[in-house]
């Protein structure tokens, strides 16, 4: 037998289905392939050529081949791994390729090798059982049975009572069993005793009158794949012996609840795993070849009767309901869309929502699983999306499904319809706006049915627009601005006359209205909250516009900037399309048709009016030049120009004193834009002295930071990008405006200086008008809330801060009752009404101090997010102009808010996005400010600035270390232009550079100052990443300044610990291996002439003050640690001078040789160093 195939059955057990199907692929080919030499050695072929006994076996087969059966049929009842699965599957290919291998022989193998004894194990009967049944199924697969000389009648008969026995044995095999069965008929329907087969087949496995799925799965099988079989024995009790007959199909429902008929309380052996029925039963109900019977039941009798009231019913265990979530599930991708709403229905959409919308339902996963099934079923059918969508916020489900189930479910389905699906689903929505019949009887309610559903469809609409897979289309989004503008902002009139013919016309046309087209008076009318929810939803929809991209653009994926956010495919602004559809509606009042608009609440004086029209006209004349701007070129200023003039004329539209206030604002700092943009052009202009009028620029930034305060989501929402296309025209002025913003305090006062000093009631609304937000959140809100108080509190005690107004409050109220008096005399003891007034008194007095707290708080988050705003606009200014000299007035300001905001938790997010700002942001920034567009003061200003925040209290640590020495390499870069390796002495060198070197110079004198201060002063906070990176980055530059400084700090004594000993000896040999022997002349010779020299003397003299030490306060281990930095660098400088050519014979040898054989400081670190010194000396 050859050993090449015996590594392959190990293979063949592997849990990996690959390992074991290419192990059985090579098994086989590599059998074929002996088999066919051994028979062309044979002479003849006896018997017909069929083994039917192991020696005929060993005979007409190849050794290989006859091993090969007996171990496979042998490893079948083996549960290591996967070996069941892999020698079952080679046993069939091999039996189905040799054909003189009969079927008895292999039942009497198999039959031998999985036989069972009464000394057995339950887990070695099991295996025994499986081993059996296995091999049976790869004998019927392998189409043995079909080979009449192979296979005999007694042979088949043999194997149907082998599986009977071993379904009879447990009851878990049933199902395998009758499985194997069904696969058998192909081949039985072939045989010429086929009769003798099925009888058989009836009387093992099919009883009299079929009551389990076991018998009625193998009953529909004969019937649809064996003719002329007489099954009136086993339908016996049933109306016909037609399982798809209408009056069966009860019968139907109780059997596939897998419940014995006689006992219908008890479910026996349950599985999770859904019976192979289901796949026969599902089949020829969903193919439409059930329907050519009349008496046969249609899909949706079938699943109303068997699935619907069976599985999901209120009687429904929950091993029932998880069957009903896998047959949902099977039943999904293969329905079509008449065919979707069907299985919708009331009974499985309650079981479906209830489960979907808790962890702690026994069936969550399940009811998950399923809405994981409907996406992904609509994202490979477009056209079931809407009836998807339809049905789960249809009669059954709820409008507010994605809430209420708090998963994304319908606004994942919006985003896989095609236009015609959210053509459907806008019709849906505005009929439901329009046309809303709800009723409610709860007359608890905080709000009306319909003006909650009104609501929701106009959020539905929003996600439409908002959500970013939803496939765009410019002219339904133009639909819903229409819709929006309609009930927004006008009344609609029906016409009378017209209803009566409309009413005729309606009889005999069945089409639905196009609420898009032909705007139908709301029924019932809206309410004045509704109105005002238009108005919210309204504002949110232009905030959506201006964030959308063009949709030609984004799917031929040409968008890589935000620039043409909020623009057609033809780079009309959205807002422009929809402040012309209010105006076509204006216009539209004076038109004859059937429905007329008129103004909701048109109130205004004829002076105002008139002054608001001029005002405009004048906005829109101004506009028409914009547009011809940015054709010409000129697009930031422009653009962002139009942007804001639309988005504050359609805020006019819902407040017309505010926005036309706004309009003149924006017109003058246009106007004196212009001018002065014309005044720098002209070389000779004589520019008039404004010192005391601000520019134009300042001014707009003013108007954009008032919008970030505004109650307008549409005005908030366009201000950081309009900021991004003014910020290359921001002045030092403009930028100090945002610095103080940010370094406000959180205080009172602070938000007095930001806000004035009138209370704002207002609440904040979110920019992101869209999403819908789950009740839950409150309670989260809440409990945030209430750990700040809490904290707030605990800040309070510990400051020992003592509330003197409240004191004076609760002793007043005190005296007045008698309560507290100036001698004990006046004290009297007080009656129960007396009493209750006190009481009353207190409760107020506690009321107010509450409310003022209350406000306090308020105050501080109003005041929080005000400067998250600002410091993200700040950001987005250094992000767009990196080289401009502005970022670098930014630092100082924004380390002194570091440094001195306290560590809470309400203003945690603020401090991060600060730092991040200055460490990532500037620290990393590629591009920085050209040198010479700022004071040379102001720079050096800034490097003594982040030094001194360095080694304060908040600068301590590695996080902040690190910001420090990221800012110092990005003003570096400000200094040499670039980010290159550069001494000073070569900057000093060039006449072109000259002033960069002093510059530099001034900068590294800084810096060794905090080099030498960290070294020597055990008080020094400073990280020792603040010199790593800049010694790892630019060793150069480092070279001059840091390596003298580091020379007194060899000697140990003049540092403030050995660590920092340590330190000094790895960063000097850092800058001596970064630096040296890198082709550079002049270092080399400085390095050997002096340098060398000098630290040979210095180490030399440490090394022998730490052996020759008597200071009994100095720890051996610490001078030995000394010691070892020192050898280290004795080491690294006596390479660096082999490297060189330069061969050091000024070594102290007898010291090197005293110290490798001293019993106190001879290491191996020092032996091996000292060895090392000696030989190259």
């Amino acid at each position: 037998m050859s050993t090449t195939t015996l590594n392959l059955y190990w293979d063949l057990a592997s849990l990996d289905v690959k390992t074991r199907q290419q192990a059985t692929v090579t098994l086989i080919r590599t059998l074929a392939d002996f088999q066919q030499q051994h028979e062309k050695s044979l002479d003849s072929m006896d018997d017909n050529g069929i083994a039917d006994t192991e020696e005929k076996l060993d005979i007409l087969c190849a050794s290989d081949v006859s091993y090969a059966v007996r171990r496979l049929l042998r490893g079948l009842p083996s549960s290591r791994q996967g070996a069941r699965q892999g020698f079952s599957l080679a046993l069939t290919e091999l039996l189905s390729i040799i054909d003189c291998i009969g079927t008895n022989l292999v039942l009497d193998l198999l039959c031998q090798y999985t036989e069972r004894t009464n000394g057995m194990s339950g887990e070695e009967v099991r295996d025994m059982l499986f081993g059996r049944l296995f091999g049976i199924m790869a004998i019927v697969a392998s189409g043995l049975l079909t080979r009449s000389s192979s296979t005999s009648v007694d042979d088949v008969l043999r194997i149907l009572d082998l599986v009977s026995e071993i379904a009879n044995a447990k009851t878990y095999l049933n199902e395998v069993c009758y499985h194997v069965i069904i696969n058998m008929l192909p081949h039985v329907n072939k045989m010429e005793k086929k009769d003798q087969v099925m009888d058989k087949i009836m009387t093992l496995f099919l009883r009299e009158s079929i009551a389990n799925v076991d018998e009625v799965n193998l009953t529909l099988a004969i019937q649809q794949q064996v003719s002329d079989v007489d099954l009136s024995r086993a339908f016996k009790g049933w109306a016909s012996q037609n399982v798809f007959d209408r009056a069966n199909l009860p019968h139907v429902a109780l059997i596939v609840r897998e419940v014995p008929i006689e006992n219908n309380d008890n479910q026996v052996d349950w599985t999770p795993q859904l019976h192979s029925i289901w796949d026969r039963l599902l089949a020829p109900l969903l193919s439409m070849e059930n329907n050519n019977n009349k008496m046969n039941a249609s899909f949706h009798e079938f699943w109303s009767i068997v699935v619907d009231a069976n599985m999901f019913g209120n009687q429904a265990s929950h091993g029932r309901k998880y069957w009903g979530f896998q047959i949902v599930n099977k039943v999904l991708p293969q329905l079509s869309t008449d065919q979707m709403p069907l299985i919708f229905t009331e009974n499985f959409m309650r079981t479906f929502i209830n489960n979907l919308s808790s962890e702690v339902r026994f069936l969550n996963k399940a009811a998950r699983q399923t809405a994981i099934t409907i996406q992904k079923v609509a994202e490979q059918n477009k056209q079931v999306g809407f009836a998807m969508v339809s049905q789960l916020i249809g009669k059954y489900g709820n409008h507010q499904f994605d809430r209420i189930t708090k998963t994304k479910t319908v606004e994942n389905l919006l985003a896989t319809m095609d236009a015609t699906g959210i053509r459907h689903y806008l019709g849906y929505l505005a009929r439901l706006f329009v046309n809303n019949n709800a009723t409610s009887d709860d007359t608890h309610h905080q709000r009306p049915i319909v003006e909650i559903q009104r609501e929701w469809a106009l959020q539905q609409m929003l996600l439409l627009v908002h959500h970013p897979k939803t496939p765009k289309d410019e002219t339904w989004i133009k639909d819903i601005i229409q819709f929006f503008l309609v009930y927004t902002f006008f009344d609609v009139n029906n016409d009378e006359s017209n209803n009566k013919k409309k009413a005729k016309k309606s009889k005999k046309d069945t089409t639905e209205v196009d609420y898009f087209v032909e705007y139908q008076c709301p029924s019932p009318a809206l309410s004045e909250a509704t109105r005002s929810i238009c108005k919210s939803k309204f504002q949110a929809l232009v905030l959506a516009l201006s964030k959308l991209p063009p949709s030609k653009k984004v799917e031929t994926g040409h968008l890589k900037t935000r620039r043409w956010n909020g623009a057609t495919n033809d780079g009309q602004l959205w807002a422009e399309i929809v402040y012309q559809q209010y105006q076509h509606l204006l216009k539209k009042n004076n038109k004859k048709s059937t429905n007329t608009l008129t103004l909701h609440h048109q109130h205004q004086k004829e002076e105002e009016e008139e002054d608001s029209d001029k005002v405009i006209k004048e906005t829109l004349k101004v506009i028409e030049g914009l547009k011809q701007q940015v054709k010409d070129g000129e697009e930031n200023v422009a653009y962002g120009f139009e942007i804001l003039f639309y988005h504050v004329l359609l805020h006019s539209l819902m407040d017309q004193e505010e926005g036309v206030g706004l309009l003149g604002d924006l017109l003058n700092c246009y106007e004196k834009l212009a001018q002065d943009i014309k005044n720098k052009n002209k070389k000779n202009a004589k520019v008039e002295q404004q010192d005391q009028e601000p520019e134009a620029i300042e001014v707009i930034v003013d108007i954009l930071l008032s919008f970030l305060t505004s109650a307008s989501p549409m005005l908030k929402g366009i201000s950081e990008y309009v900021f991004e296309l003014f910020s290359h025209l921001l002045t030092k002025q403009a930028m100090e405006n945002l610095i103080n913003i940010v370094i406000t305090d959180e205080n009172k006062q602070g938000g007095e200086e930001l806000f004035g000093a009138e209370d704002d009631d207002e609440e904040e609304e979110d920019d992101d008008d869209v999403e819908m937000i789950d009740g839950d959140d409150d309670d989260v809100m809440e409990e945030d809330e209430d750990d700040d108080e809490e904290e707030d509190e605990d800040d309070d005690e510990e400051n020992g801060e003592v509330d003197e107004e409240l004191r004076q409050k609760l002793e007043e109220a005190m005296r007045n009752q008698g309560i507290l008096g100036d001698n004990s005399d006046d004290e009297e003891l007080l009656d129960d009404e007396a009493m209750e007034a006190f009481d009353e008194k207190l409760a107020e007095i506690f009321r107010q101090k509450k409310v003022e707290k209350q406000n306090k708080k308020n105050m501080q988050e109003s005041v929080v997010h005000f400067k998250n705003n600002v410091m993200d606009l700040i950001v987005l200014f250094a992000r767009r102009n990196p080289t401009n000299p502005l970022v670098l007035d930014t630092i100082v300001p924004l380390l002194q808010v570091v440094q001195t905001t306290p560590s809470k938790a309400s203003v945690a997010q603020f401090v991060n996005k600060v730092e991040s700002y200055l460490k990532n942001k500037l620290g990393k920034a590629t591009e920085v400010p050209v040198y010479g567009s700022y004071d040379d003061s102001v720079l050096l200003d800034i490097v003594n600035s982040i030094h001194a925040f360095s080694v304060s209290t908040h600068g301590a640590g590695k996080a902040h270390g690190d910001m420090c020495s990221q800012l110092l390499l990005f003003l570096r870069r400000c200094i040499v232009g670039s980010g290159s390796d550069i001494s000073v002495n070569v900057l000093n060198s060039d006449k072109k550079t000259k002033q960069q070197g002093r510059v530099l110079a001034h900068y590294m004198e800084r810096y060794q100052a905090s080099l030498v201060s960290f070294l020597a002063k055990k008080s020094n906070p400073l990280h020792t990443s603040f010199f790593v990176t800049f010694l790892q980055r630019y060793p150069l530059t480092c070279w001059d300044s840091f390596l003298p400084s580091l020379l007194p700090f060899i000697q140990s004594e003049a540092c403030a610990n050995t660590f920092r000993h340590s330190l000094a000896c790895q960063w000097s040999g850092i800058l001596i291996q970064q630096c040296v022997t890198k082709k550079n002349k002049e270092i080399d010779q400085a390095f050997l002439k002096t340098i060398l020299p000098t630290w040979m003397t210095q180490i030399q003299q440490a090394i022998k003050k730490i052996t020759t030490s008597t200071d009994v306060n100095t720890q051996i281990s610490s001078n030995n640690e000394r010691l070892k930095s020192l050898m280290k660098l004795a080491s690294l400088m006596d390479k660096t001078a082999s490297r060189l050519g330069n061969k050091i014979t000024t070594w102290d040898t007898d010291l090197f040789t005293t110290l490798s054989t001293d019993k106190t400081w001879a290491t191996p670190v020092v032996r091996t160093t000292c060895k090392a010194i000696l030989d190259r000396s």
